[in-house]
């Protein structure tokens, strides 16, 4: 049995535990038990099921949660009028929210500042609604973007065509221009897209050839194109031609690229840790983290000012901003320069983050193998779990302690 477990910043109810108190370390979600995946927003959350189902919870004051209210709090999981969706999408932070069916039609709600929710105007929406400009496009993914109330989005198509639409000050539409757009508009320079990201005011979009593209604010480096200046059209960030990318992160202010190695390159602003080089400075060009040697990084979450990394051997590293406890070390410093683990008994199968708050997915270890003893003997046993990822290193070496001492 596996359930998802959150914790950090709890405005709204966006933990989905019933109320609004923040959490220091993480706590199981026993509101909603048949979720697969969970995208986080500024202070909602969206959980999306096995058969296509879709439950929202937290703040709501731009009907970011799609329950046709209002309500300033949604503090357990409501399920939202929408069928057969496939992937859902919620800027960092920034109210509104994006889904996607499995007939690659895209809908939208809440925040629409900046025309963010593709309408052709600038009018809220509490309820999904059918973003009719791409309504004989078929879409394959989506991504939502954003700071505050300056929201944007973006689209992929199946045949590679990258839409944008929303908030464009910075140049985070990558149409050459600083112009907002109400309604989608495909980034002509771009073409054969396979991947992309949403920042702040930041994106990336990676070509089917291994190009990777970089485009919007990048004050702080985070374009990873070796100077602060923004973009208004889509550049190559050269220094990673050739590389295998696998994952793409744009978060508040800083970046990070996945290799299919597990090469970790990080990049963008510094100041509380998000890069988890052990210091304040910032990249401005790709740099090769190594804050994690001998571990292969498998799955990444970026929230506004902290990271999640999980690893091939089912073990969790955070670090950056902690002020939420969005980090979920318990009541330790308010930032974290170097990645720290996070203990979950348990085989930790996802993860996910909000803006200030964390998610992860645990298959407990109770219903996924049965223990062995405590013997001399028994250590073998407690190795080969720990081989097959049932375990992770410091539950083997709690246990390997416990066997030694009471040799």
């Amino acid at each position: 049995m596996s359930e998802w477990y959150s914790w950090g910043l709890n405005k709204g109810g966006a933990l989905a535990l019933g109320d609004e108190k923040n959490r220091s370390t993480p706590q199981i979600i026993k509101s909603i038990t048949n979720a697969t995946d969970i995208t986080g927003g500024a202070s909602h959350t969206v959980f999306l099921t096995s058969n296509g189902d879709v439950f929202t919870c937290g703040a709501n004051e731009y009907g970011e949660c799609g329950l046709g209210n209002n309500v300033e709090s949604v503090l357990t999981p409501k399920k939202i009028d929408a069928k057969s969706i496939i992937k859902t999408a919620a800027s960092n932070n920034c109210g509104h929210t994006l889904l996607l069916d499995s007939a690659g039609k895209v809908y939208s709600f809440g925040s629409n500042t900046y025309g963010q929710l593709g309408y052709g105007n600038l009018t809220d929406s509490n309820t999904p609604q059918l973003i009719k400009a791409l309504e004989n496009v078929k879409i394959t993914n989506i991504v939502a973007g954003g700071n505050g109330v300056d929201g944007y989005s973006l689209a992929l198509a199946e045949n590679g065509d990258l839409f944008a639409w929303g908030s464009n000050e910075f140049g985070q539409l990558g149409l050459d221009d600083s112009d907002k757009r109400m309604t989608p508009t495909k980034v002509d320079i771009l073409s054969k897209i396979t991947m992309m990201a949403a920042g702040s005011n930041h994106s990336f979009a990676l070509r089917s050839n291994g190009q990777l593209f970089a485009f919007g604010r990048n004050d702080y480096g985070q374009l990873g194109l070796g100077d602060v200046e923004h973009r208004y059209a889509p550049e190559e960030v050269k220094s990673l031609r050739g590389k295998k990318i696998t994952s793409i992160k744009a978060a508040g202010e800083y970046s990070l690229v996945l290799l299919e190695d597990s090469t970790l390159y990080v990049f963008g602003s510094n100041d509380e840790g998000q890069l988890g080089m052990g210091d304040k400075v910032q990249r401005e060009v790709p740099t090769v983290f190594t804050g994690l040697k001998n571990k292969k990084i498998t799955k990444l979450a970026a929230g506004w000012y902290h990271v999640l990394a999980l690893t091939d051997s089912s073990e969790l590293f955070v670090w950056g901003r902690n002020d939420d406890k969005q980090l979920g070390l318990g009541d330790k410093t308010e930032v974290m320069r170097s990645p720290a683990q996070v203990s979950i008994q348990g085989k930790i199968k996802d993860i996910a983050v909000g803006c200030f708050n964390s998610f992860a997915l645990v298959e407990s270890e109770a219903e996924s193998f049965q223990e062995p003893g405590l013997t001399l003997e028994d250590l073998e046993k407690w190795a080969a779990l720990l081989n097959e990822g049932k375990i992770t290193a410091q539950v083997f070496q709690e246990k390997k302690t416990k066997i030694l001492e009471s040799m």
